[in-house]
């Protein structure tokens, strides 16, 4: 899960990048979003697999009934990218059967 952390604040931190991880996620053409993320993790020197994928999603995933934090209020009420990514990373993973968020 670390890989993907790493992945993800990399992502986070170029705008280039960001952009770029938009693309990827909103393109309804790409079949294998999984294997799309894996190799665009490599092309930002990062070596994401299925499987961190899958333990990030399981470590974030909400407790019912669970307040949200001030930030994660922000990125709703803000939008931008982070609630772009939640969305396409999520319908990745429900694809996998891993994502918990609906």
């Amino acid at each position: 899960m670390a890989a993907f952390n790493d992945f993800l604040k990399t992502v986070s931190e170029n705008k280039e990048l960001e952009e770029k991880f938009k693309v990827l996620l909103a393109d309804e053409a790409i079949a294998d979003k999984t294997a799309a993320i894996i190799e665009f993790s490599k092309e930002c020197g990062a070596q994401v697999t299925k499987e961190d994928m899958q333990a990030y999603a399981e470590a974030n995933k909400p407790v019912d009934g669970a307040e949200l934090s001030d930030e994660q209020l922000d990125a709703v009420a803000g939008g931008g990218f982070w609630s772009e990514f939640a969305y396409g990373f999520c319908s990745v993973l429900d694809t996998l059967g891993f994502c918990f968020i609906r």
